[in-house]
């Protein structure tokens, strides 16, 4: 197998876990904030500083990391796949 189809091969791989991570940065985002909120019904959040406003805000950071990660993982996906099919 020759450099270039182990990169198609890597770069392939890079792009699933990239969409896995977008998953699941979705899944956290979900989990941090209410279904009613995302219905448009008017709830009030927990106080700043609970226990509660805590363990949404440590969701809510955890999905942005997840979905920068998935990103970075996309970029190198497509930069891997582009290089391997430029190169024989």
């Amino acid at each position: 197998m020759t450099f270039g189809k182990w990169c198609i091969l890597a770069g392939g791989g890079c792009l699933a876990l990239g969409l896995a991570m977008a998953f699941l940065a979705s899944r956290y985002d979900v989990q941090a904030f209410t279904t009613r909120g995302r219905l448009g019904v008017f709830t009030l959040g927990p106080e700043e500083g609970s226990a509660e406003w805590t363990r949404r805000e440590h969701m809510r950071q955890r999905a942005d990391r997840c979905f920068w990660v998935g990103l970075g993982m996309t970029l190198l996906g497509v930069v891997l796949q582009t290089l391997g099919s430029l190169l024989p």
